[in-house]
């Protein structure tokens, strides 16, 4: 664990929508698989950005997932640019490699595909192939699914899940404000979309400090809102030790009257540790939307 780690809040969104603050172009390529004999599918996965992510589990002796796969190709090409990535991961032995290229060649694979890795994901178990997970943003496992289903099964899931073309800009204005608690600050922005406002905000512990090691309890947050805000679900669970450094992600509020004053309330319970010990720290932050 990094002792200068960015926690990065987990977003939450008003009627579920899913507006994606990344950049989204897609890590395209795939004729050669890549080898992760040395690392894990889930470190694979952490170093790409998406909004949306299909991990599909195939072998090249599996009729059922050829079949598949011809799907996916024409759904990664509709909705790559939407935020949408689909990983085929390969059960097969690097000894099958040459044969997983020309599969790849002959079916013309768009996306990544791996190989080398171990049969389950977050302990569960790869029996039956294919073996599909949704993964949302925010690493959130939204559907386990089992054996083949066709195009417009997994259409329906992009579509619910997923807002084609709606993206927000990356770049990070000027008027970053900053919340000091004692063992880290708050960095928030936030942009107005219509009468939608998306705020973007990060924690960022204190010198000699970090949040939520392994093996600590999850961190916690709960907002509240002023009079006329309409805000779902109302809190969340964050295991900071599995974040990337420094994303900043997103709480998208829409107000019922958009003349009262803008105000979004938060309380944070995160576990504080510093070389010697550790702290469990209850914070309230309050955020004006610009």
């Amino acid at each position: 664990m990094k002792k200068n780690l960015i926690v990065s809040l987990i977003l939450v969104s008003v009627f579920l929508s899913l507006l994606g603050c990344k950049n989204k172009t897609p890590t395209g390529a795939v004729y050669d698989p890549t080898g992760l004999t040395d690392s894990d599918i889930e470190e694979y996965i952490s170093n790409k950005e998406f909004d949306l992510l299909i991990l599909n589990y195939w072998a090249t002796y599996c009729s059922p997932c050829k079949e598949e796969m011809r799907d996916f190709v024409k759904l990664f090409d509709k909705y790559k640019n939407d935020g949408l990535l689909i990983v085929g991961a390969s059960l097969d032995s690097p000894s099958e490699l040459n044969l997983m290229k020309k599969i790849c060649g002959f079916l013309k694979i768009n996306y990544p595909i791996v190989y080398g890795i171990k049969s389950n994901f977050r302990n569960i178990e790869i029996g039956s192939l294919p073996k599909t997970f949704i993964i949302d943003k925010n690493n959130n496992i939204l559907q386990e699914i089992d054996g083949k289903r066709d195009y417009n099964f997994f259409k329906e899931i992009i579509d619910k899940n997923l807002t084609p073309g709606s993206t927000i800009s990356n770049e990070v204005p000027e008027n970053i404000k900053t919340i000091e608690k004692k063992y880290y600050s708050v960095e928030y922005y936030s942009i107005k979309n219509g009468e939608k406002y998306d705020l973007f905000f990060s924690l960022k512990p204190k010198s000699g400090f970090y949040l939520n090691g392994e093996g600590y309890p999850t961190l916690d947050i709960e907002f509240k809102l002023s009079d006329g805000c309409k805000l779902s679900p109302n809190s969340i669970k964050l295991n900071g030790a599995k974040q990337n450094d420094g994303n900043k992600n997103r709480v998208e509020i829409e107000f019922a009257n958009p003349n009262i004053k803008k105000f979004l309330s938060s309380t944070i319970t995160a576990i504080a540790c510093s070389d010697s010990q550790c702290i469990k720290t209850v914070e309230t932050a309050d955020f004006e939307l610009e």
